[in-house]
C-alpha cells in the first residue's frame, strides 16, 4: 500500500481473506496478519492486583466450576464441605450479649438475627405452643417438658414394689388373679361412708373396725411396765393385753399423751409426760367398745424406795429374788401360816409423811381365789399394829385394828388392778385403794414400823415405800 496518500481507500483494505486483522509491523508499517496469531498479555491465577492483564481461560474454567457447584447445592442440605467449614475456624465465646448476631436458616436462605430477637422469638411465639400445644403429650395433665424424671410404674413386674398413698379404683372393685391367672376374685366396695378394714395380725386375730358398735371385745389390759413414774418425766410405757387395734382411741386422765404406737393386737406403747402432782392415772381404750382402767399408772413426787432380795428377813417358802415382786413357793391351806412369810426390813419413819403401797395377784399354785395376808408391826417390839386379809370367797378386804374390824368397800373382785395404800399424813393413818380414800384409822404411831407379807394363794407385786 502506498504511503504517499493521506487517505486510505476501502478497496485497499479488502483482500477477500477471512480471519485477518490490520496491524503494524516492526517498522511501523500497516499490514494484514492472521487473527489467531495475535498474542494477549494474560495471567493464569486470581491473585493479580494490577490492571492490564487478561484472565487465562484455564483459571476462568476453575472459577466457573466453583460457581456451578455452589449453585447446584441445596441450602437445606448444608455440610461443612460447602458452607460451614469456615465456621470451625471461628473462635468460640463463653458469653453472648443481646446485640450479638447468630445465623438463622430460613428455608434455603441464611440470615443473621440478634440474640435478643432470637430469644424473644422462642419465648413469646414458640414456647407457649410447646407447652400447651395440641400435639404435646402429657402425663396427668402436665407436659413432658422441664427438669426431673417421669417414673412410669411397671404394673407387669413380678418383683416387690412399695406403693404409698391412697389408690382409688373408680369402678368400685379391686380384682386379684390366682397363680395360674385363670380366676379373678373381686373386692367390691358398697359402703356409703369411709371404712377401714384390717388384715389379720401374726396371731391370726382379725382386728375389724365395724359399723356395729360393740361387735369386738373391749380392749383388755393385762400388765403395764413401768406402772410407777416420778412427776414431770417423759417415758415410754409398754402395755400388754388383747383386742388392741391401730385405729382405737387412747386417752389418759392426767399428764400428757405425746403419742402411741400400735405394735400388735396384744401390745401398744405409750409416749407420755407425767404431770407436776402426785396422782393415779386412769387409761381409757376404745376399739369400738370402751374400757377404762383406773390407776394403771401412779405418778408420785416423793422419794421412792423399792425392796431388793437382800432387804428381806425371816423368809420362808416365799421367793423374794425379784425384790418388789414376792412369789408363793408352796400352796398353804391356812391364811395365817407362819411357814410362808417374809419381812421387809425397811423401817417406815413415823416422823415423816409417807406412804406404803402394794398390789397382789393370784398365784398359779393356788385355787381360784386371791386370799392374802399382811401385818404392820412395831419395828422395835414386833407387836402387831394392824392386820389385813382377803378371806377365801370374801367380796371385801378386812383391815383389823385391835378390838375393831373395818371392811374395805366397795366390792373388789379385781384385786390385781388395785393398789393398796397406807398413808401416814400429819399423824393420821388412812387406807386408800387406787388413790381413793376408804377410811381413816384411829392408829397413832409413836415409833417406826415394818410390814410382814404372808402368802396363801397369791403373790405381792409393786411393793414401794414413799417419803414426802
Amino acid at each position: 500500500m502506498s504511503t504517499n496518500h493521506n487517505r486510505i481507500k476501502v478497496s485497499d483494505l479488502e483482500k477477500n481473506q477471512p480471519d485477518k486483522i490490520l496491524t503494524t509491523n516492526q517498522n511501523g508499517e500497516l499490514e494484514f496478519s492472521n487473527i489467531n496469531n495475535i498474542k494477549t498479555d494474560n495471567y493464569n491465577d486470581l491473585d493479580y492486583t494490577l490492571e492490564g492483564k487478561a484472565l487465562d481461560a484455564r483459571q476462568g474454567k476453575v472459577l466457573k466450576d466453583s460457581i456451578d457447584n455452589l449453585n447446584s447445592t441445596k441450602q437445606n442440605n448444608l455440610t461443612e464441605a460447602n458452607v460451614g467449614a469456615f465456621e470451625n475456624t471461628i473462635p468460640t465465646v463463653t458469653t453472648i450479649t443481646d446485640a450479638d448476631k447468630v445465623p438463622l436458616l430460613v428455608g434455603s436462605l441464611r440470615r443473621m438475627i440478634s440474640w435478643l430477637s432470637f430469644k424473644n422469638l422462642l419465648d413469646t411465639t414458640y414456647q407457649p405452643k410447646l407447652i400447651s400445644g395440641t400435639n404435646i403429650k402429657t402425663v396427668d395433665g402436665k407436659a413432658l417438658l422441664g427438669s426431673g424424671n417421669v417414673v412410669i410404674p411397671d404394673m407387669d413386674t413380678t418383683s416387690d414394689q412399695t406403693v404409698s398413698g391412697v389408690k382409688t379404683f373408680l369402678n368400685g372393685k379391686l380384682g386379684f388373679r390366682n397363680v395360674s391367672n385363670s380366676i379373678t376374685s373381686y373386692f367390691k366396695n358398697t359402703n356409703t361412708a369411709s371404712r377401714t378394714y384390717l388384715w389379720p395380725d401374726k396371731d391370726g386375730t382379725v382386728a375389724m373396725i365395724s359399723d356395729i358398735a360393740g361387735s369386738m371385745p373391749a380392749p383388755y389390759l393385762q400388765n403395764v411396765s413401768p406402772n410407777f413414774l416420778p412427776v414431770t418425766q417423759r417415758a415410754n410405757i409398754v402395755i400388754n393385753g388383747s383386742f388392741f387395734t391401730p385405729l382405737m382411741t387412747v386417752t389418759m386422765s392426767a399428764g400428757t399423751l405425746n403419742g402411741w404406737t400400735f405394735v400388735s393386737s396384744n401390745q401398744i406403747i405409750l409416749d407420755i409426760t407425767t404431770g407436776t402432782t402426785t396422782a393415779f392415772y386412769s387409761l381409757t381404750l376404745n376399739n369400738g367398745t370402751s374400757a377404762t382402767y383406773t390407776a394403771f399408772l401412779h405418778v408420785n413426787s416423793g422419794t421412792v424406795f423399792k425392796p431388793t432380795a437382800s432387804d428381806y428377813t425371816d423368809v420362808a417358802s416365799i421367793d423374794v429374788s425379784e425384790g418388789d415382786f414376792i412369789k408363793l413357793n408352796t400352796y398353804r391351806s391356812s391364811i395365817w401360816d407362819s411357814n410362808n412369810h417374809a419381812t421387809w426390813n425397811k423401817e417406815f419413819d413415823y416422823t415423816k409423811n409417807h406412804e406404803l403401797q402394794f398390789s397382789f395377784i393370784q398365784s398359779p399354785l393356788g385355787p381360784g381365789d386371791v386370799s392374802v395376808s399382811f401385818s404392820l408391826i412395831n419395828a422395835v417390839t414386833s407387836a402387831v399394829i394392824l392386820n389385813g386379809t382377803n378371806s377365801s370367797g370374801a367380796s371385801y378386804y378386812k383391815i383389823n385394828q385391835t378390838g375393831q374390824q373395818l371392811n374395805v368397800t366397795p366390792t373388789i373382785s379385781d384385786w390385781p388392778n388395785k393398789i393398796v395404800q397406807f398413808r401416814w399424813f400429819d399423824g393420821v393413818l388412812s387406807v386408800y385403794i387406787n388413790g381413793v380414800l376408804q377410811f381413816n384409822t384411829t392408829i397413832s404411831f409413836t415409833s417406826n414400823y415394818k410390814i410382814i407379807f404372808y402368802a396363801k394363794r397369791c403373790n405381792f407385786k409393786n411393793i414401794r415405800y414413799i417419803e414426802y
